[in-house]
C-alpha cells in the first residue's frame, strides 16, 4: 500500500511540475520549434554562413562568449519574438521567449 501511495505522489508532482511551463515558453509550441522555419539552421537569417553570424567576423552583434572570453555561439531572434541559440557551426541548442 505504500509502495502505491508514494508512486501516485510522484506521478501527481511530476504532472505539476510539466502543468508549471507556460505553453508559450513550451517547445510543443510550434513558434519555439526547430521545425518552425523562423528558427531553422537553414534559414539564412539564422545560418552561420551568414556573416552577421559568422564566427570569422570578429565584431559580430550576435555572437555568444564563454566565461573566458571564447566564442560559443551566436543568437538569433525570430520575428515571432523566439531568441535561438546555435553552436558556432550552425546547430540550434536552445531558445527563449519574450
Amino acid at each position: 500500500m505504500k509502495n502505491v501511495m508514494a508512486s501516485s505522489v510522484a506521478l501527481m508532482a511530476t504532472v505539476v511540475f510539466a502543468q508549471a511551463t507556460p505553453y508559450s515558453d513550451n517547445v510543443y509550441n510550434f513558434k519555439n520549434s526547430p521545425y518552425n522555419f523562423e528558427n531553422s539552421q537553414y534559414n539564412y537569417k539564422n545560418s552561420p554562413y551568414n556573416y552577421e553570424n559568422s564566427s570569422f567576423n570578429t565584431s559580430s552583434p550576435n555572437a555568444i562568449y564563454d566565461a573566458q572570453g571564447r566564442r560559443a555561439g551566436y543568437k538569433t531572434e525570430s520575428n515571432q519574438g523566439t531568441t535561438n541559440y546555435y553552436d558556432n557551426t550552425g546547430k540550434r541548442k536552445g531558445y527563449s521567449t519574450r
